[in-house]
């Protein structure tokens, strides 16, 4: 029985393999077919591509740059895309680090339609993109980067050192030529510093406390914003705030992870990855004044130890974007060795005012104030007299060398209101340290209304009257109607007020003939800090009646000729100023 059994389970057996043989001989099978998908991706970066190309020629940043797809990503019902893409350098082949462009695709039924950063609309895809695309983090960071801002001219903030250990040479990717993919200009001052492939130390620019930290995204990861540090410096007015982002997970000190912890310049503070919104290892650095945020609008920054552009880094793809007043691309380098050493310096100086009094009503225009300040380790370098009065911190005085001071503050040449002002100290020892919030905090009332200076010179009605100080002051000259192609020497780029007859309105020109940047005044401005022509700019003005008719634009800027926008797209028209 045993025997026939085994002659059964053999017989059955080779019968399995003859057909299974066979089957798989008789019939080769297909060559896999490609996930749908992986096709699609393939077709929106083709579509992608095209559409940059067809931008080559008026988008700048495409024309000095390189551009290739670095991913595609499909939403679940492959009805969006998103397009990362990186910028490459055209002399190396590299790869530039820095934060990726976004492109947008989506399905119409026939065909993909792409929407590319410069395009009209790109704003609204971004908050409207699907959540497995683009998190709510990730909108929101983009969000804030592509927040349109006024282009105007810009404080300019000193003292920083390349955020490096000294001696090393570091790489710049982009400064100014953030606007290629963030046209807003909320970035036209930041930079990205990179070794290629490398991770790298990092060291504070400038002494400040810790505002924001983040440590915990691990490398690589490029889900959200990444690991950043900004440090809050009150040494400046407003304050400021540098960040600091792309870090590697964990690699912020311990000991600078508590809101409040004091950096001194120089210090090391963490390792530049590719966290986040990366295409490579490398450190995006700016400043800005945004204390509700890790980011915020870029400010003009300088360096002590980079010997170009008054302290500017910039490489040659950044001159096509170097357009805003002040910027300065005269010169440009690739590679910056920094001057950053360790601090030997880690404790803050510190001061006091011991007069006036908390309290103390002042009735007459001068008030009298006394104080020291002084630092252990480094020693002193200066402190200046602050005072907060309009809602900001105003510097008083001149910088102060001695530990022991006193003197007399007119806060009528301040324009200083009536009401509560609030008085303190900023000191500043010689490795660069700032003191720790705000010495010497005092709080008087001016109780003195002061008597409004007497304009230099009084306009007519149908006149207007320039001054080369604030409030009407200083140097004046009384314009007719007419046009003034080219103002006199001892007032060219040397007013800083002006006022305009109730009949007349005043056309600022920064450039001779009535070229350059312009403005209309209908007015009086008392100062032109704030105003988009600014102080020491103006060099030809026209003045004309009210009851004129403006002329007409001459040049339009954009859009474009021939431009096409998706239907329910956000317009923005822009043109050269003739004049009146």
């Amino acid at each position: 029985m045993n025997r026939k059994l085994v002659i059964t389970f053999f017989l059955i057996f080779s019968s399995i393999f003859i057909v299974v043989y066979s089957i798989s001989t008789n019939a080769a099978p297909p060559p896999p077919t490609p996930p749908a998908d992986e096709n699609e991706r393939e077709i929106i970066e083709r579509a992608v591509l095209n559409a940059i190309d067809g931008q080559r020629e008026y988008v700048l940043g495409y024309l000095v740059n390189d551009i290739q797809i670095a991913d595609v990503q499909l939403s679940q019902d492959e009805s969006w895309g998103v397009v990362y893409l990186e910028k490459i350098d055209p002399q190396t082949g590299e790869v530039l680090p820095s934060e990726p462009g976004l492109a947008f695709a989506q399905w119409t039924g026939s065909d993909w339609e792409v929407t590319l950063p410069t395009d009209p609309g790109w704003i609204d895809l971004v908050r409207s993109a699907p959540e497995d695309l683009l998190t709510d983090e990730y909108k929101i960071s983009y969000i804030e980067m592509y927040q349109i801002e006024i282009l105007s001219a810009q404080a300019t903030y000193s003292g920083y050192l390349l955020p490096w250990e000294a001696g090393r040479m570091v790489y710049l990717s982009q400064s100014t030529g953030h606007d290629q993919y963030i046209p807003s200009g909320s970035a036209h001052y930041s930079f990205d510093f990179y070794i290629s492939k490398t991770m790298y130390q990092l060291r504070a620019s400038k002494a400040g406390t810790v505002w924001r930290t983040r440590w915990g995204v691990p490398n690589g990861d490029d889900s959200d914003m990444g690991n950043y540090i900004v440090l809050k410096d009150t040494s400046t007015s407003p304050t400021t705030y540098q960040l600091y982002l792309h870090l590697a997970q964990n690699s912020i000190p311990v000991e600078l992870r508590t809101e409040g912890a004091f950096v001194s310049q120089g210090q090391f503070i963490g390792i530049a990855d590719d966290t986040g919104q990366s295409t490579g290892h490398h450190l995006h650095f700016h400043v800005h004044t945004n204390p509700n945020s890790y980011w915020g609008t870029s400010v003009d920054i300088t360096f002590d130890d980079v010997d170009i552009n008054g302290g500017r880094p910039r490489r040659e793809s950044d001159l096509k974007y170097c357009t805003r007043p002040g910027d300065v691309c005269n010169q440009f380098r690739n590679f910056y060795i920094s001057g950053n050493g360790a601090p030997g310096d880690t404790t803050p100086p510190t001061g006091d005012l011991f007069e006036p009094a908390t309290g103390f009503m002042a009735n007459s225009p001068s008030v009298h104030v006394e104080g020291w300040s002084f630092d252990e380790e480094s020693g002193l370098n200066h402190a200046r007299l602050i005072a907060f009065y309009d809602n900001a911190w105003h510097e008083v005085g001149d910088e102060i060398s001695n530990i022991a001071f006193s003197l007399d503050w007119d806060m009528c040449t301040s324009d200083v209101p009536d009401g509560p002002v609030s008085l303190a100290l900023r000191v500043w020892d010689n490795a660069g340290n700032p003191t720790l919030g705000l010495p010497g905090l005092t709080h008087i009332i001016k109780n003195y209304s002061c008597v409004a200076a007497t304009p230099a010179c009084k306009p007519g009605l149908d006149q207007a009257g320039i001054y080369s100080d604030s409030d009407f002051q200083g140097d004046c000259q009384i314009l007719d109607l007419g046009e003034y192609s080219q103002l006199s020497p001892n007032i060219d780029n040397d007013i800083e007020s002006i006022q305009v007859g109730a009949n007349v309105v005043a056309e600022l020109f920064n450039h001779a003939d009535f070229t350059g940047r312009s403005e209309t005044i209908i007015q009086d401005e008392s100062d032109l800090e704030d105003n988009p022509i600014g102080v020491n700019q103006i060099t030809s003005i026209k003045v004309s009646a009210k009851s004129m008719s403006p002329a007409a634009p001459v040049v339009l800027i954009s859009p474009n000729n021939g431009e096409q926008f998706p239907s329910g797209s956000s317009l923005s028209f822009s043109w050269r100023d003739p004049g009146g």
